[in-house]
C-alpha cells in the first residue's frame, strides 16, 4: 500500500485497550514474573510474591509516553506503512516529538523482541551508548581503536537474512582481524566471514577518518545481497541517522524484509506489549526494600 493512502482500520478506545491487553498476556507480575496477581478495587493488579501493584501495560514499551491505546493503533499502521513522522504528526495532531519518541520506542520493542540482542539495551529499554562524550578531538582518538561497539553478524538465507549479535566481538576487535572493511552510512562492513555475508558494526565519523585508509571502494560480498539493496532503500529514507541508534533501525529492516510479504501491524504490536526488561525473582536478602510503586 502506498504510505500516502495509508489509514489505520478505526478502533475505539475500548477496542484497543482491549487488544493491547490481550497481548500482553495473563496478569504476570511483569517485575518479578510470579504469576496469579489479584484484582484490586481500583482496576489495577497485586503481585503477591513481590507485592508490586501495576496495571496490564506496566514495565512494557506500550506504557511509554503516556499514549492512549487507540493512539498506538494508528502510529503502528503509520510505522508499518513508512510515513515520516512529520507526516503522522500532522495526522494525529500530535507534537512531533511525541511521534518521533513513539516510533523510537516501536523500534526498540523490536530489540527487545531478539533475545540474543538483549544486551544491547539496559533496564530501562534504551540502547547502551559505547561512545563517549568527549569535548576535544585528539582525545578521541585513542579511544576509537579501543571501541566497544557491538558487532552483528549479517546471513542471508535465500529470501530471508538473519543479524546476529556476536557478543564475543567488539569493532575493534574488527579493526585488527584481516579483513577488508567498508563504511555504509554511520556504518562498517566487512567481507565475507565464516557463514555470514559480513560483520558489521556502527561506526563514528572520528572512526571512519581514523581508520580511512582500512576502507576499501570494491566490491563486498554484502554489496550483492538482496538484503543490502533493501536497508539501502530503507536507510535512504531517513534523515541525519547516528551511529548511537543505527542498529535500532537496522533491526526495524530486518523485520521489514523477512516480512515483505505480509503485514508488519501483528508483529509490531506485539513486540510493543513485550516487557522492557526480563522479570527479576525477588531478592530474599535483607537490607532496602524494593519500590512497589507502580510504572
Amino acid at each position: 500500500m502506498d504510505a500516502s493512502t495509508a489509514c489505520p482500520p478505526p478502533l475505539g478506545a475500548r477496542q484497543a485497550e482491549a487488544r493491547f491487553a490481550a497481548l500482553c498476556g495473563g496478569p504476570a507480575c511483569p517485575r518479578c514474573g510470579a504469576g496469579h496477581a489479584y484484582s484490586l478495587s481500583s482496576g489495577r493488579l497485586r503481585c503477591p510474591g513481590c507485592g508490586y501493584t501495576f496495571h496490564r501495560f506496566s514495565l512494557r514499551f506500550i506504557n511509554r509516553g503516556g499514549l492512549p491505546p487507540e493512539y498506538w493503533h494508528a502510529i503502528l499502521h503509520y510505522f508499518e506503512h513508512g510515513l515520516a513522522p512529520q507526516e503522522a504528526t500532522d495526522r494525529l495532531r500530535l507534537t512531533y516529538a511525541t511521534v518521533f519518541k513513539a516510533y523510537a520506542t516501536i523500534r526498540l520493542s523490536l530489540v527487545a523482541l531478539a533475545e540474543d540482542w538483549h544486551p544491547l539495551l539496559d533496564d530501562r529499554g534504551e540502547l547502551v551508548k559505547r561512545c563517549p562524550d568527549i569535548a576535544q578531538e585528539e582525545e578521541k582518538r585513542p579511544l576509537c581503536t579501543t571501541c566497544r561497539s557491538p558487532v552483528i553478524g549479517v546471513r542471508q538465507l535465500g529470501g530471508f537474512v538473519q543479524l546476529r549479535l556476536l557478543s564475543r566481538l567488539a569493532a575493534q576487535d574488527v579493526f585488527h582481524m584481516p579483513l577488508t572493511l567498508k563504511t555504509w552510512r554511520t556504518l562498517v562492513y566487512t567481507e565475507a566471514f565464516q557463514d555470514f555475508s559480513g560483520l558489521l558494526f556502527c561506526c563514528c565519523r572520528t572512526a571512519r577518518s581514523l581508520f580511512q585508509a582500512k576502507f576499501t571502494r570494491s566490491p563486498l560480498d554484502l554489496d550483492d545481497t538482496s538484503f543490502h539493496s533493501f536497508a539501502e532503500g530503507w536507510f535512504a529514507r531517513w534523515h541525519c541517522l547516528s551511529p548511537a541508534n543505527s542498529l535500532a533501525y537496522l533491526k526495524e529492516i530486518e523485520l521489514r524484509y523477512n516480512n515483505r510479504h505480509v503485514h508488519l501491524y501483528p508483529a509490531l504490536a506485539q513486540a510493543l506489549c513485550g516487557l522492557v526488561s526480563p522479570p527479576r525473582p525477588p531478592r530474599r536478602e535483607t537490607g532496602r526494600p524494593v519500590s512497589n510503586r507502580e510504572d
